[in-house]
């Protein structure tokens, strides 16, 4: 799950600027997620994404958005829904010299939330997202280390990469994800791990563009297990995140806490 503001937003040029209206959105997302190894190398994904963002603008005075009328007091609204249901393969190519496998995943919209509100007037205020359809492939790269801060003293670590195109309907361009991340444990229950976590929009493949870049860090604390690169057949950790948003293009300017709880079995 995930709380996520902010107070500004990044316009087409990728420059930052305040709301307009002196405004502020907060989120909250939360999704589960299941995957299941169907064999040893390839894996089953299934997960459902729901989202419930808040609106208010302290001055609205300014300017009339969307024919509403001049109000003299905050305007404020709520939005909520079912917005994606995820469906998708992992498989493993390679195992040494470096883990190599490769994912397909679909982002179905359930058809609510985005045109849903008790006033026509403001049911895009905020909007969930775009309504749109998402087909991805990707490719991930990962391998593990020792890192060696002081003489005598090693550290395992690991570095993860992925990237590849996403396909995406209703007029919204094209775009291409690149997600990078690295840990180190200083003991077996804990992991220090950052994430940099983008997507690069192709644009003039559609009407609808947005690009952005997601910053985040935090420990990972495992519970159960016995081993500091969790492996073993059971495990529970879970994660806490800072995040922060380092760019974007018609994207908002968010300040994230992430919170992720993990069994495995």
């Amino acid at each position: 799950m995930k709380w996520e503001s902010a107070t500004e937003t990044y316009g087409d040029e990728w420059q930052r600027n305040e709301k307009e209206n002196e405004a502020r959105s907060w989120d909250f997302v939360f999704e589960p997620k299941i995957e299941v190894g169907l064999t040893d190398w390839l894996n089953f994904l299934f997960s459902l994404e729901y989202k419930d963002m808040n609106y208010k603008e302290y001055n609205p005075l300014t300017t009339q958005i969307r024919r509403r009328p001049v109000v003299s007091h905050p305007f404020s609204h709520d939005s909520n829904g079912l917005t994606s249901v995820r469906i998708g393969a992992k498989a493993r190519f390679l195992e040494q010299p470096f883990v190599l496998s490769g994912l397909f995943k679909a982002h179905i919209y359930p058809g609510y939330g985005l045109d849903h509100g008790d006033d026509p007037e403001y049911r895009h205020e905020p909007k969930l997202g775009y309504g749109d359809n998402i087909y991805e492939l990707r490719g991930l790269a990962g391998k593990t280390f020792n890192f060696t801060p002081f003489k005598g003293i090693s550290l395992p670590g690991y570095a993860g990469i992925e990237s590849g195109f996403r396909w995406r309907t209703r007029g919204v361009s094209n775009d291409v994800p690149v997600f990078a991340e690295i840990g180190i444990w200083p003991c077996k229950w804990l992991l220090l791990q950052t994430e940099l976590d983008t997507v690069w929009c192709l644009r003039r493949t559609g009407s609808i563009d947005s690009s952005w870049g997601i910053w985040r860090i935090g420990p990972v604390l495992q519970l159960l297990g016995d081993s500091a690169l969790r492996e073993g057949k059971e495990i529970i950790n879970f994660q806490l995140q800072y995040g922060t948003a380092v760019w974007g293009r018609n994207y908002d300017a968010y300040q994230e806490i992430v919170f992720k709880v993990q069994f495995q079995f």
